[in-house]
């Protein structure tokens, strides 16, 4: 849950009465339960599409270069074809 600064209910706490320790486990464990329920959701998609020979490759067969988004609000992986060694972009397929 995220609290704003803005927000009636945000109370500050100094620096010198914060517990580091369990703030990181939180981050860690909220973290941890996001990747579950995004992996479990089948939002995780592991598959790119090769544009020279349109063969569906797993996303762990290629050399990542980046993301952007697309004019359709996909996100696009660019990548090295293992196949050609050309830079080719694909969406994240399931």
């Amino acid at each position: 849950m995220k609290k704003s600064i803005l927000d009636q209910a945000f109370r500050h706490i100094s620096s010198s009465q914060t517990d580091l320790e369990s703030t990181f486990e939180r981050m860690w464990r909220e973290l941890g339960e996001r990747e579950e329920a995004e992996a479990s959701s089948g939002s995780a998609y592991s598959k790119v599409r090769l544009r020279c020979n349109d063969e569906v490759v797993d996303i762990g067969a290629v050399v990542l270069l980046g993301l952007r988004g697309s004019a359709l609000g996909a996100e696009l992986i660019a990548f090295v074809c293992p196949r050609c060694g050309r830079p080719h972009e694909s969406p994240r397929l399931g």
